[in-house]
């Protein structure tokens, strides 16, 4: 289940449905990694590239300068 924010985003189309379920993922991860119940000593790549690409797109367009 997606968080209130990060549904907010793909109901407002700032956010793509890609970019939604790749946030949404690693948000379950950093949870359970935070609250103990996964222990990742390393990702595996099919899981790491998606995820760090989506971020630093989604950084890179939230950033961008308005072009208004």
């Amino acid at each position: 289940m997606p968080t209130p924010l990060i549904e907010r985003g793909a109901d407002a189309g700032v956010l793509t449905a890609r970019q939604a379920k790749y946030l949404n993922h690693g948000r379950q991860i950093r949870d359970g990694m935070a609250h103990g119940q996964v222990t990742y000593a390393v990702m595996p790549p099919t899981m790491a590239v998606p995820m760090v690409t989506t971020s630093f797109v989604i950084a890179t367009e939230l950033c961008a300068t308005p072009a208004w």
